[in-house]
């Protein structure tokens, strides 16, 4: 909802935003790498199958306080309230001024399970067989067994074509965040002997309150599609079952715990200056400057035994020890950027900008239970320059640019397969690169017309280094060099366009290019390059009515994003075992939409 008045010299509004949102999480699948050529593990189809199904409903994650309320069939969920209000103002000798302030109430439930790694069932039972046996010893355990959580049923030696183990995190996050915003902001026009000066000064502030509640679960499923939960059951001689390793499918309960509440105070200050010196010339610039209060509590973590006799997966939960530890840092910092643009001719010109700017560190990285040392604020180093040519049938950019981005945070997030606790490692290093930009369009005549843009960089990583435990000891691994993960140094797209019917039909066609990429920060997956077709169609069947038909992916590629890494699972695939999430395959979609 919004209301708004305008005056002679100003306006005033003032709106209401609410929203309810709920969003579904593809994981990865695995698939079968040989050499630069991948496949789908069997059973799955890369284009529409995904792990999540119905049985994720049914997992729970107990604590010492009861069970944690997470649904997640229900995956992100989130609650949005807005209120806004805004206005501006003239004054006699044109220097305006304009303000705006909003307060915001959210709430995003975040639950969903996701993939870590494959095992065999040998493996998967070998790791745990000892502790179990031993464990109902005294109801006569001699072996374990892998079973549907539904209806108890054994677990086939080739289940699924693949008869593979899922060890799952199964994450429920709540974040609750309270925030009061803040912006006013003085501007003014004037003439010099050299051109004219459009001038901003602004003052930003923020005050919010802010939680972070994290309880994850590690689970067992099969390795297939809508996966079904597995337990590991402890049997007798007789093969009847005497206690279970896990429960309704989870190994361990709260492997991961975080509990953390506090709030923070942004303040800002800029300034902005568009300086116009002649109708072909126009130079501008900026500087801000802003800091940044964070203070809050983190709770600490100690293990708790919830005391089930029939399960281990309740033996040695994580939950809060009722020690919080506080945190308060301040952090501050400036950026300025300069930029030009000349056009020496009606049809040409070039441009250039350098910016020197910088992420502050926020709240959310206070949100574990082991607080963090050597937090710091990131710097950003982007400068571009380039030429374009425009003519009434087309046009032309070419760009050069570099970007820098130093003291960037990764986190290496794994389970450690000994004690089956989530382990997250932060470590910090630097990004550059480089590269070139072109965009065109085309218009020979007015019905028709294409565009296309091409993108060449060559990210590299410095300075980023991080330490394992190999057999005991530490050992330091370096990715200086290396590409990071999800990034093509190709990208490329073809936009071609038809109106027809006096501009009452129009389709447009689209081909869309992504180079090969790396799966990881350390290089050792390469994802292949892919293109994808999409095409559209609109028809304005009245004034107020029209019809659109939407088709994505029409050649069926299978595309890879994101994803985990890289393991071999010896008897399951003639190849190394990815986790890596493919695009959507073809889709058709439509729509009418009514004006009125």
């Amino acid at each position: 909802m919004l209301i708004s008045k305008d005056f002679a010299r100003g306006s005033i509004s003032f709106g209401v935003k609410y929203m309810e949102d709920n969003n579904f999480f593809f994981d990865a699948i695995p698939l079968v790498r040989n050499g630069d050529d991948l496949k789908p593990l069997a059973p799955f189809n890369g284009h529409d199958d995904t792990l999540t199904g119905p049985q994720d409903g049914r997992v729970q994650i107990k604590t010492p306080d009861g069970i944690r309320k997470a649904q997640f069939n229900l995956f992100n969920q989130t609650s949005d309230l807005q209120f806004t209000l805004k206005g501006n103002t003239e004054f006699d000798d044109g220097t305006t001024i304009s303000g705006g302030f909003r307060y915001r109430d959210s709430t995003t439930d975040r639950n969903a399970r996701g993939l870590n790694s494959l095992n065999t069932q040998a493996a998967q039972l070998s790791s745990v067989r000892a502790n179990a046996v031993r464990a109902f010893a005294s109801r006569g355990a001699t072996d374990v067994r892998l079973v549907y959580n539904d209806d108890g049923s054994a677990y086939g030696a080739n289940a699924n074509g693949n008869g593979l183990v899922g060890v799952n995190t199964f994450q429920s996050i709540q974040n609750p965040i309270k925030e009061t915003m803040g912006l006013i902001e003085l501007g003014h026009v004037y003439e010099t002997g050299i051109g004219r000066h459009d001038v901003k000064l602004g003052l930003y502030g923020t005050t919010a309150d802010w939680a972070h509640d994290r309880n994850d679960g590690v689970g067992l499923t099969e390795v297939a599609p809508n996966a079904r939960l597995l337990d590991i059951v402890a049997v007798n001689a007789g093969g009847q079952v005497v206690g279970r390793v896990t429960d309704a499918g989870i190994q361990r309960y709260e492997a991961r715990f975080a509990h953390s509440y506090g709030g923070y105070e942004d303040v800002a200050f800029y300034i902005s200056d568009e300086w116009q010196i002649t109708p072909k010339l126009r130079v501008d610039g900026g500087f801000r400057y802003e800091t940044i209060w964070i203070h809050g509590y983190s709770e600490g973590v100690k293990s708790f035994n919830l005391g089930n006799p029939d399960t281990l997966a309740d033996d040695n939960v994580l939950y809060g020890s009722d020690v919080f530890n506080r945190f308060d840092p301040k952090f501050s910092d400036h950026s300025y950027t300069i930029g030009a643009n000349w056009q020496f001719m009606p049809e040409a010109g070039i441009f250039g900008r350098y910016t020197s700017t910088y992420r502050l560190p926020q709240i959310g990285q206070y949100r574990d239970n082991v607080l963090p040392t050597g937090i710091r604020s990131q710097s950003i180093e982007q400068a571009e320059a380039g030429v374009k040519f425009q003519k009434p049938w087309g046009s032309l950019y070419a760009t050069l640019f570099y970007n820098s981005f130093k003291d960037v945070q990764f986190t290496n997030t794994y389970i450690d397969p000994a004690s089956l606790r989530i382990v997250q490692e932060i470590n910090y290093g630097d990004v550059s690169t480089t590269g070139v930009e072109l965009e065109a369009n085309l218009k020979p005549v007015p019905w028709f017309d294409v565009s296309a843009t091409a993108t060449y960089q060559d990210p590299k990583f410095k300075n980023y280094t991080y330490n394992t435990i190999v057999a005991g000891a530490p050992v330091t691994t370096s990715f200086d060099g290396n590409r990071p993960s999800s990034m093509p140094k190709v990208m490329a797209s073809i936009r071609p366009r038809v109106s027809l019917i006096g501009g009452r039909l129009r389709v447009l066609g689209e081909w869309r290019y992504e180079g090969d990429k790396f799966n990881d920060d350390s290089n050792l997956v390469k994802l292949p390059a892919f293109s994808v077709f999409n095409a559209s169609a609109e028809l304005d069947v009245t004034q107020n009515v029209t019809v659109q038909v939407k088709g994505t992916n029409l050649s069926n590629a299978l595309g890879l994003g994101q994803g985990g890494g890289q393991q071999l699972v010896p008897g399951a695939a003639d190849g190394a075992v990815i986790l890596a999430r493919p695009i959507f395959g073809r889709a058709v979609q439509g729509s009418v939409l009514f004006k009125f």
